[in-house]
């Protein structure tokens, strides 16, 4: 999975002048990073693992796939048909390796029109790299099917090892971007206020809630721990949600 980056300026330009924009910085990131390295595999099971919880239907749309495949191996044992759709060609070729028997298509997501809908739509780590998150889930609202659910996660500001790194000096607030979030293209972190506040202007209405895996430290210290020392701090997120590395969302559409 990989994503652009808003330059300064950006917003006085044409709608296909920030696209080309987008996806030429997508194509360049895609070459360049992995996001799917280090301990953040790590966290992309345990997202899978609380995903599976809620899958709903026979339909699924995956947007923003693993490049490692991890949550995307097993969707094939929960639903008929799944689809999955990347900004990057390169990131598709590598998923079909693992996955044939899905279908597969190249978009960026402010392009998205699939004409059809879909009773799961997956959204893993998209929201935080996206020039306008709103604009971005109303159009994905728009392929969910009437009692479909929209699963999502984004990273946490208010994180315990984001609020270290503000109080050691190395953050100026715990929603600032340090050099990982740019190296990725992270365009914002999240709060669950924000969070909801962006759903909710999409038309959407959060059915659960909650916080996924305690980190204490950056991600090259996590790779020291053990087995069970990391599946104690996934058990301990349980009991505080609000500083969870990750925030996890199921939503549907919103009645009127």
């Amino acid at each position: 999975m990989v994503f652009g980056r808003e330059k300064k300026g950006q917003g006085t330009l044409g709608s296909d002048v920030l696209l080309g924009r987008e996806r030429r910085a997508l194509a360049r990131r895609g070459v360049s990073v992995s996001y799917n390295a280090g301990f953040h595999s790590k966290m992309i099971s345990f997202l899978a693992e609380e995903a599976e919880r809620h899958y709903f239907g026979r339909t699924c749309l995956v947007l923003g796939p693993s490049e490692g495949g991890e949550q995307e191996m097993r969707l094939g044992k929960f639903f008929g048909s799944v689809l999955c759709v990347d900004a990057s060609a390169r990131v598709l070729s590598t998923l079909r390796k693992k996955c044939p028997g899905y279908s597969y298509q190249t978009a960026l997501f402010e392009e998205l029109e699939l004409g059809e809908k879909f009773d799961t739509i997956i959204l893993m780590h998209v929201l935080e790299h996206v020039r306008d998150p709103v604009s971005v889930l109303k159009r994905i609202a728009r392929h969910l099917s009437p009692k479909g659910k929209l699963i999502l996660a984004v990273p946490n500001a208010l994180s315990f090892h984001r609020l270290l790194g503000a109080e050691m000096g190395l953050l100026k607030t715990p929603y600032s971007l340090n050099a990982s979030d740019r190296k990725v293209g992270h365009r914002r972190v999240y709060d669950k206020k924000t969070a909801v506040r962006d759903l909710e202007k999409a038309g959407l209405s959060v059915l659960v809630s909650k916080g996924i895996f305690f980190k204490p430290f950056g991600n090259s210290q996590m790779e020291s721990l053990e087995g069970a020392q990391i599946r104690g701090l996934f058990l301990i997120g349980e009991k505080f949600p609000e500083n969870c590395a990750e925030l996890f969302f199921v939503a549907s559409i919103k009645k009127k």
